[in-house]
Protein backbone atom coordinates (compact mmCIF):
# COMPACT_ATOMS: atom_id res chain seq x y z
CA UNK A 1 0.00 0.00 0.00
CA UNK A 2 3.28 2.53 0.69
CA UNK A 3 3.07 4.90 -1.99
CA UNK A 4 -0.47 4.04 -3.35
CA UNK A 5 -2.87 6.76 -4.24
CA UNK A 6 -5.92 5.72 -2.43
CA UNK A 7 -9.72 7.49 -2.53
CA UNK A 8 -11.92 6.48 0.17
CA UNK A 9 -15.68 5.48 -0.92
CA UNK A 10 -18.33 5.74 1.11
CA UNK A 11 -22.31 5.61 1.32
CA UNK A 12 -23.25 8.29 3.87
CA UNK A 13 -21.30 11.38 5.48
CA UNK A 14 -22.82 13.00 8.73
CA UNK A 15 -19.66 13.92 10.99
CA UNK A 16 -16.81 12.10 8.65
CA UNK A 17 -15.87 10.26 11.60
CA UNK A 18 -15.39 6.88 10.37
CA UNK A 19 -13.85 8.40 6.75
CA UNK A 20 -11.22 10.22 8.92
CA UNK A 21 -10.05 7.26 10.55
CA UNK A 22 -10.20 4.80 7.97
CA UNK A 23 -7.64 8.14 5.92
CA UNK A 24 -6.14 7.56 9.47
CA UNK A 25 -5.18 3.77 9.22
CA UNK A 26 -4.31 4.03 5.17
CA UNK A 27 -1.71 6.85 5.68
CA UNK A 28 -0.03 4.86 8.71
CA UNK A 29 0.36 2.16 6.15
CA UNK A 30 1.87 4.51 3.61
CA UNK A 31 -1.15 5.38 1.39
CA UNK A 32 -1.77 8.36 -0.36
CA UNK A 33 -5.14 9.52 0.74
CA UNK A 34 -6.77 12.74 -0.52
CA UNK A 35 -10.42 12.11 -1.89
CA UNK A 36 -13.37 10.85 -0.70
CA UNK A 37 -15.96 9.94 -2.56
CA UNK A 38 -19.85 9.36 -1.01
CA UNK A 39 -23.37 8.98 -2.02
CA UNK A 40 -25.15 11.25 0.77
CA UNK A 41 -23.79 14.38 2.16
CA UNK A 42 -26.25 14.53 5.30
CA UNK A 43 -24.33 17.74 7.20
CA UNK A 44 -22.20 20.28 6.17
CA UNK A 45 -19.63 19.86 9.14
CA UNK A 46 -18.68 16.28 8.24
CA UNK A 47 -17.25 18.15 5.08
CA UNK A 48 -15.67 20.72 7.21
CA UNK A 49 -13.71 17.65 9.32
CA UNK A 50 -12.63 16.00 6.16
CA UNK A 51 -10.95 18.84 4.79
CA UNK A 52 -9.52 20.21 8.44
CA UNK A 53 -7.85 16.32 7.76
CA UNK A 54 -6.60 17.56 4.09
CA UNK A 55 -9.41 14.99 2.56
CA UNK A 56 -11.42 16.56 -0.41
CA UNK A 57 -15.16 15.26 -0.66
CA UNK A 58 -16.88 14.68 -3.78
CA UNK A 59 -20.59 13.83 -2.90
CA UNK A 60 -23.26 12.61 -5.49
CA UNK A 61 -26.12 14.11 -3.00
CA UNK A 62 -26.50 16.62 -0.37
CA UNK A 63 -29.95 15.29 2.04
CA UNK A 64 -31.34 18.87 1.37
CA UNK A 65 -31.22 18.18 -2.19
CA UNK A 66 -33.25 14.85 -1.73
CA UNK A 67 -35.47 16.39 0.59
CA UNK A 68 -35.93 19.14 -1.72
CA UNK A 69 -36.67 16.36 -4.69
CA UNK A 70 -39.34 13.92 -1.93
CA UNK A 71 -40.92 16.96 -1.57
CA UNK A 72 -41.35 18.45 -5.31
CA UNK A 73 -42.57 14.37 -5.81
CA UNK A 74 -45.05 14.93 -3.03
CA UNK A 75 -46.44 18.30 -4.46
CA UNK A 76 -46.54 16.76 -7.81
CA UNK A 77 -48.45 13.53 -6.33
CA UNK A 78 -51.03 16.30 -4.74
CA UNK A 79 -51.75 18.00 -8.05
CA UNK A 80 -52.48 14.50 -9.56
CA UNK A 81 -54.45 13.86 -6.55
CA UNK A 82 -52.54 10.79 -5.53
CA UNK A 83 -51.93 11.84 -2.44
Amino acid sequence: MKGKRICIVEDVVTTGGQVILSAKDLREAGAIVTDVVIVIERDIEGRKRLEAEGLTLYSLFKMEELVEAAQDTSDLNLIKGKA
